[in-house]
C-alpha cells in the first residue's frame, strides 16, 4: 500500500498523477492531500526574531485507488478530494479513466449480513460503500488488502461475485471457478508477483527471512528495493497458522 507524502503534489492534478504512476507497477496507491501546517503555539514573540514551531501538516483528504488493469482505475474515498479525483477519470486523465458504476448503486449494507464480520469491518475500513464496487475489484488485489486471506474471499465472493469491467476480458469459466490455491505454512519460502514486484518470503525465524532477502537481492541487482514490510504472528488473516516471520519486499525493476 502507497500512503506517503510522496502522493501529495501543489495541486489535486499532481498528485493524481504520481499516484497513478505507481499503478503500473502497484496494485493499490493513494492520493493523500494535507493542510497547510499551522505554527505551534508558544510564548509571546520576545522581539528576538525566534522562528515558530510548526505541528506536522494533517491529513485532510485521502482516495484509495484500485487497480482494475492499467488504464481502469477505481478511485474509494468520500469528500471533496474524492470527487475531484472522480471527475478527472471520468473525464480521462494520463490514459486513465474509471469504470461506469449504476446511478443508483447497491447499497453495501444490504449483504453485510451474509458476509462474515470481519470482512464487513474490512470493507468498512476501506470506505466501501456499494457492492458494484467491490465486485469490480480484482480478487489478486483484495488479498493485498491486510487481514483479508483466502478463506474469507471465498465467503466475500460468494455473496458478491467478481463482475468484469466494460473492455477487460476474464479468464475462463473453468479457471474461474478453480479453488484459490492453498498458502503454504512451515520452513522459508519465496513467492514473487511479478506484476506488482511484491516479493513475500516467510520463514520460522526472523533471521531466516531477513537471510533469505539479503540472499534474493543480491541474486537479482536490477531490482531496487522500494518499501519493506516486516509481519510477524501465530496467524493469518484468517485464523489459519503460519510462519512465525512474513517479510515482505517491494521491488522495481531498473
Amino acid at each position: 500500500m502507497v500512503s506517503d507524502n510522496d502522493r501529495v503534489g501543489p495541486t489535486v492534478e499532481d498528485g493524481l498523477r504520481e499516484a497513478l504512476s505507481l499503478l503500473t507497477s502497484w496494485p493499490i496507491a493513494s492520493v493523500l492531500r494535507f493542510a497547510s501546517p499551522a505554527p505551534e503555539p508558544g510564548p509571546p514573540d520576545t522581539g528576538h526574531g525566534t522562528a515558530p514551531r510548526y505541528f506536522e501538516p494533517p491529513l485532510v483528504g485521502s482516495v484509495d485507488l484500485y487497480r482494475i488493469r492499467v488504464g481502469l482505475v477505481l478511485p474509494i474515498g468520500v469528500g471533496e478530494l474524492s470527487e475531484r479525483v472522480r471527475a478527472l477519470l471520468a473525464a480521462g486523465f494520463d490514459g486513465w479513466s474509471m469504470p461506469a458504476l449504476p446511478a443508483e448503486p447497491q447499497p453495501l449494507h444490504t449483504v453485510e449480513d451474509h458476509l462474515p464480520i470481519k470482512v464487513v469491518n474490512l470493507l468498512r475500513r476501506r470506505r466501501f460503500r456499494s457492492v458494484e464496487e467491490v465486485a469490480l475489484v480484482p480478487d489478486d488485489t483484495l488479498l493485498d488488502l491486510r487481514g483479508l486471506g483466502t478463506r474469507l474471499l471465498r465467503e466475500l465472493r460468494r455473496v458478491i461475485p467478481a463482475r468484469t469491467a466494460p473492455g477487460h476480458t476474464r479468464a475462463t469459466s473453468n479457471e474461474d471457478s478453480a479453488p484459490l490455491a492453498p498458502r503454504p505454512t512451515g520452513g522459508t519460502f519465496v513467492e514473487t508477483d511479478a506484476l506488482a514486484e511484491l516479493v513475500t518470503i516467510r520463514g520460522d525465524t526472523e533471521a531466516a527471512v531477513f537471510t533469505a532477502a539479503a540472499t534474493w537481492l543480491a541474486a537479482h541487482p536490477h531490482h531496487t528495493l522500494f518499501g519493506v514490510d516486516y509481519d510477524h504472528g501465530p496467524v493469518d488473516g484468517d485464523g489459519v497458522p503460519q510462519p512465525a516471520a512474513v517479510l515482505r519486499l517491494t521491488v522495481m525493476a531498473s
